[in-house]
């Protein structure tokens, strides 16, 4: 379960810090899943965010090929012709019903990257709900990139 104060850009910093938690775990072969519609209380005057299941799993059966999971094309995320070595890597990011809400800007000296949202783009996602998780997404995008 993940909990916070309601702050400035606190739920990209779950993302930030819950995806930490998600890559270093899947390296010890425990299976990860963001939960996010499930409801909590909150704990020591601290809110819900959301919540991660964890599994372990035999390594011969757990993610044998990236590149076989369902992303969007490079160019429909990544702008410019920087940094296309880490490009094609963290377009992988998890995200909430795969929306994959990110558009990144790249020049020489920087990346920039935006949140979108893309009208009728949400899944199974609640409408009410798209901003919300979307600002979570964007908090594990950065992860990947750092």
């Amino acid at each position: 379960m993940f909990y916070s104060e309601r702050k400035d850009n606190y739920l990209q910093n779950i993302g930030y810090l819950g995806e930490q938690l998600d890559l270093y775990l899947v390296s010890l072969n425990i299976g990860t899943l963001w939960y996010g519609i499930g409801k909590e209380e909150n704990y020591n005057d601290l809110d819900f965010v959301i919540m991660m299941a964890i599994k372990k799993v035999d390594a011969d059966k757990f993610r044998k090929d990236m590149f076989k999971s369902k992303r969007k094309n490079l160019e429909e995320i990544w702008n410019g012709d920087y940094y296309l070595d880490i490009a094609n890597i963290v377009r992988f990011a998890p995200s909430a019903c795969n929306t994959q809400p990110w558009v990144v800007d790249s020049s020489k000296n920087e990346l920039k990257v935006y949140r979108y949202r893309k009208e009728g783009k949400r899944g199974i996602m609640p409408i009410d709900m798209v901003k919300y998780y979307n600002q979570i997404d964007i908090g594990i995008f950065l992860c990947f990139i750092d």
